[in-house]
């Protein structure tokens, strides 16, 4: 009777894992991009803002999500990639609710140089859920030189 459950127990399990790993394949968990697109393709899938009424702060990437690698002439050339940034108030504190940046195209040779707790300069909404990198501080992702 034991070991029929233990049995049981274990085939449920396993079907979770194998369910979990259909769903999360080409996800950001593990960490691969779904597909190949054109750079004119991954501009068009940029979200634009109109940040005239927007609050420029500080902030770190929490999170990044690979959407799509940009082919250029056959080759990878770029990455789309989405950001969750969580941001200052005024008196310096992190919040904790956090900004969605979507869609920013990374070069191929930068992509090891962030991470999680990277700091950024960013324009947020009023509601802080939308958020844009500052074009003047373009400096927290850089080439590798191998």
């Amino acid at each position: 009777m034991v070991f029929s459950l233990l049995a049981v127990s274990f085939a449920i399990i396993y079907v979770m894992f194998y369910l979990m790993g259909l769903l999360f394949r080409g996800s950001a968990l593990t960490g691969a991009a779904s597909k190949e697109i054109s750079m004119e393709e991954a501009k068009k899938k940029i979200r634009q803002h109109n940040i005239s009424d927007w609050t420029k702060t500080k902030g770190i990437i929490t999170r990044f999500i690979p959407e799509s690698k940009i082919v250029e002439n056959g080759e990878v050339t770029a990455q789309l990639f989405s950001f969750y940034i969580q941001t200052e108030r005024d008196a310096n504190v992190l919040r904790t609710d956090k900004a969605f940046i979507s869609g920013h195209i990374i070069p191929i040779s930068h992509i090891g140089s962030f991470s999680i707790n990277t700091p950024v300069a960013v324009w947020v909404n009023k509601t802080g859920a939308w958020a844009v990198f500052d074009p003047e501080y373009e400096d927290w992702h850089y080439e590798i030189i191998n």
